[in-house]
């Protein structure tokens, strides 16, 4: 279905059949979220909205490359080297809104920030040039609607909303007042930036990792070019 606003067209994705590898995302946000192996198989399907048998078989194929044992997560930037390079196609519609942030902290409708500024609540390392964050992709018209009652700008500009799966919302988070995708979420979505937002990927990873040591979580560094080769 495609909707025209003005001279901008964008094709929604409003069909009932989900995009190329959505429930393998779902599985690899859900683990490296969980990455103690406390979830079960079973527990696992019922979050990622999945058959038990396709987690059974994503575990599998993990197992075989060194990265989970059962659902327990041993290599953790391993899985999160596959995970960058499974990626998802999905559309984006860009905005110019100077007051972007104040609009976020007063609308209801929901949201996710990724990448440049959900890095910067979070880590404090990266300059925002760009506001991304993911909103669920039935929701495009409301939002649309909202930010230009509010004096956006549509095409260009420093606002990009990307129209996702549901599933990206799971362990997101509030900081300061805004909605933040989770962190496995945010370095993923870092990694596949690449450049400098790489290397505030490789920071938190490196957190992540220090915070599941005591876990015997660990694994070799992802590099850039494993992931862009995909």
């Amino acid at each position: 279905m495609s909707l025209s606003y003005g001279n901008t067209e964008i094709e929604t994705p409003l069909h009932p059949w989900l995009p190329r590898g959505i429930k393998t995302d779902r599985i690899l946000r859900i683990l490296l979220n969980n990455p103690d192996g406390a979830l079960t198989r079973y527990r696992i399907s019922i979050l990622a909205e999945v058959q038990h048998i396709q987690v059974s078989l994503l575990l599998k194929q993990f197992e075989s490359k060194g990265l989970v044992k059962g659902t327990r997560v041993i290599d953790y930037r391993g899985l999160m080297t596959e995970w960058a390079k499974r990626k998802v196609k999905f559309q984006s519609q860009r905005y110019m809104h100077k007051g972007i942030l104040d609009f976020l902290r007063r609308t209801n409708l929901r949201y996710a920030l990724t990448t440049y500024q959900a890095e910067t609540l979070v880590n404090h390392y990266l300059f925002p040039t760009k506001i991304e964050m993911y909103i669920d992709r039935l929701d495009f018209e409301k939002w649309h609607d909202a930010l230009v009652a509010s004096q956006a700008m549509v095409g260009g500009g420093n606002v990009v909303l990307r129209l996702y799966d549901g599933g990206v919302f799971y362990k997101s988070f509030d900081v300061n007042g805004y909605h933040v995708v989770s962190i496995p979420q945010i370095i993923v979505d870092l990694i596949r930036e690449g450049g400098v937002a790489y290397q505030a990927a490789d920071m938190l990873l490196g957190k992540q990792q220090t915070a599941q040591a005591s876990k015997n979580i660990g694994g070799k560094r992802p590099h850039v070019s494993d992931v862009q080769r995909s």
